[in-house]
């Protein structure tokens, strides 16, 4: 579901926040695998380029990096 979503909620950022130029993403690098992962990740790069925003990747895997990404 992330794969359709990513980009959804990349557009609404771009349209609630026109201004926005980079964009922090809260991820785990092998959740549910590693390889629907990095797929979601390039889709997520895809539409980013398209919307004229950088991506950077928060990997998380506890809580507390949770905690901290924020």
């Amino acid at each position: 579901m992330t794969e359709e979503m990513n980009p959804k909620r990349l557009a609404l950022l771009k349209e609630v926040a026109p201004s926005v130029r980079r964009v922090g993403v809260s991820l785990c690098r092998d959740f549910p695998s590693e390889g629907i992962a990095k797929r979601d990740w390039q889709n997520a790069e895809l539409v980013a380029h398209q919307l004229e925003l950088e991506l950077f990747a928060l990997n998380v895997r506890t809580a507390d990096e949770i905690t901290t990404t924020f």
